[in-house]
């Protein structure tokens, strides 16, 4: 079957609140495969929280100066009424999926739901034929990303999903084995009949595929499974400058226990220390430690700027030699919170 290159015209879309850390090495692991990238950034997250980076817009407009990001579009979570909560839910979804009546589900799902489509409406508009809805903590290999939406396109199939691997604190430390029980929709066809829809059907032959409810086309009725071999997506979810931030704005924040203890904990953390994970269930699925190349360049987050996380961080703080900035007005907004470590720093 021939492809046209409408066909393998790939769009990528990322939802943005936290983690902008690693979004720049996050798009640049996929930007040779994408023709477009989007950005759908809010400065509030779903739960209500404001973000602690206070120019995240000017940062996104760097990233979008330099190439890296094609379109940014901004979004303010909001309230949902039962009657558009129904409309944004799949027809098919499962009950086990939806776990109750459609009303009582969270706004949260359904904000996260509606920045996905805003951003696959994004690369429809700009004629791609397949996407990626993405945040910014997960990285792709290029040549194996490449020859992924080579093959969807030359099948003709709806969507592929893949498994992951999960790294942890640092890009270099990863989780095994692998986890073998999720998996993550990661390339789905553009077209205006295959709107994301919360719990649509996802399914491999008659299994239902274990996915987030929110990264679901209606009426996805071909999909191809990738092997690892052929396909990866590498999890940098508990890398992070703010592990708290994440954890307390993670869509799903209901389900980690322990959070406070896990916290402590992993400021201090080694790979000597083993498997730490607040999740009850995902936390099983690891049994050991184990140290990768870093694939994708991510830089030790202190050599980004301290406030904005731009990579081109050529300042220093003029007394301590140690925290970097962009500029000096990241510098001066940034001040209130690193005098006191300024101060120990230098014996003050």
């Amino acid at each position: 079957m021939e492809t046209s290159n409408t066909e393998t015209r790939l769009g990528v879309c990322y939802n943005v609140f936290d983690g902008e850390e690693l979004l720049e090495f996050s798009i640049r692991s996929v930007r040779s495969c994408a023709a477009w990238v989007t950005v759908v950034y809010q400065t509030v997250s779903n739960w209500g929280a404001r973000t602690s980076n206070p120019r995240l817009r000017e940062f996104l407009e760097h990233l979008q100066a330099t190439g890296l990001v094609d379109e940014l579009i901004f979004y303010e979570p909001r309230r949902f009424d039962p009657d558009e909560k129904q409309r944004l839910t799949s027809r098919h979804a499962s009950p086990e999926d939806l776990g109750g009546n459609v009303a009582f589900i969270s706004n949260v799902f359904y904000n996260e739901l509606s920045k996905r489509e805003l951003g696959r409406l994004s690369c429809l508009k700009a004629g791609c034929g397949y996407f990626m809805s993405m945040d910014t903590d997960e990285f792709y290999l290029a040549a194996q990303l490449r020859e992924a939406v080579r093959v969807l396109a030359q099948r003709g199939c709806d969507a592929g999903t893949c498994r992951m691997r999960l790294l942890f604190k640092e890009p270099t430390i990863e989780y095994a084995p692998p986890d073998e029980l999720n998996s993550v929709s990661c390339i789905m066809r553009c077209h205006p009949d295959h709107p994301f829809r919360l719990a649509a059907p996802m399914m491999a032959g008659s299994h239902p595929l274990l996915v987030d409810p929110t990264r679901r086309i209606e009426g996805c009725n071909d999909v191809h499974v990738f092997g690892r071999s052929e396909l990866e997506m590498w999890h940098m979810s508990f890398v992070r400058r703010n592990i708290a931030s994440k954890l307390e704005n993670v869509s799903n924040r209901q389900n980690y226990q322990g959070v406070s203890e896990f916290l402590a904990r992993f400021e201090s953390w080694t790979p000597a220390d083993g498997v730490l994970h607040p999740h009850p269930v995902l936390g099983r699925l690891f049994t050991h430690v184990r140290t990768v190349p870093n694939h994708f360049d991510v830089p030790p987050f202190s050599q980004l700027c301290a406030v904005c996380c731009r990579s081109d961080a050529t300042k220093r703080c003029g007394r301590c030699k140690t925290t970097k900035y962009c500029s000096l007005e990241c510098q001066k907004l940034d001040w209130p919170r690193h005098k006191p470590s300024c101060q120990l720093a230098i014996g003050q």
